[in-house]
């Protein structure tokens, strides 16, 4: 992206019209930059803040794209996790499930996500706690009573079944035990 349209991103960004801050978004979100520019990663990291519900998860779904984010974008994602908004921390946490080390209170809050109401931000917590190297006892228990809770989770299982060894039930639907290998790391 160069840095004139950059400039331009970030103006728009800051400005007070709410309809002019959701173009800008959506514009970003639709080219899926894998790589944009610190300034404007640290204005999508305000951004997170936004009044506008649609603009704040625009955001975090755009810091999602980004192959590698700061330590402030990572605490703002963290934050945004609370939000009132399901797709806001649905948004957040896929966003989050692009790093495999995530610092222990993220970690923590994650957990303390897969409580949620919404099914799509449990999903995607599932996803984002799943990508992590290593996980503690209490996070692997966690994460497999939220798999075991909702068989729509078993999509999710690519990643978290390292952790928890799940095995996915087979397709025609004839019962068989759910096996569990937890090992701690």
């Amino acid at each position: 992206m160069e840095i004139e349209s950059v400039q331009i991103f970030i103006k728009i960004l800051a400005n007070t019209d709410e309809s002019l801050r959701l173009m800008a978004v959506r514009v970003l979100a639709l080219d899926k930059y894998k790589t944009l520019p610190d300034a404007l990663i640290l204005t999508l990291i305000t951004i997170l803040q936004d009044k506008n519900e649609l603009i704040r998860s625009e955001a975090a779904q755009i810091l999602s794209e980004q192959k590698k984010l700061p330590d402030a974008a990572i605490q703002a994602l963290n934050t945004a996790l609370q939000d009132n908004n399901s797709q806001v921390k649905a948004a957040a946490a896929h966003a989050l499930s692009g790093h495999k080390t995530l610092p222990n209170y993220i970690v923590q809050e994650l957990i303390t996500a897969l409580l949620d109401k919404n099914t799509q931000v449990r999903y995607r917590v599932i996803e984002a706690l799943g990508q992590q190297e290593v996980l503690s006892e209490d996070a692997i228990s966690a994460l497999e009573r939220a798999v075991l809770s909702d068989e729509s989770f078993f999509a999710a299982l690519p990643p978290v079944s390292r952790h928890i060894g799940v095995v996915r039930p087979n397709p025609r639907n004839v019962p068989r035990p759910i096996k569990f290998s937890i090992t701690p790391i």
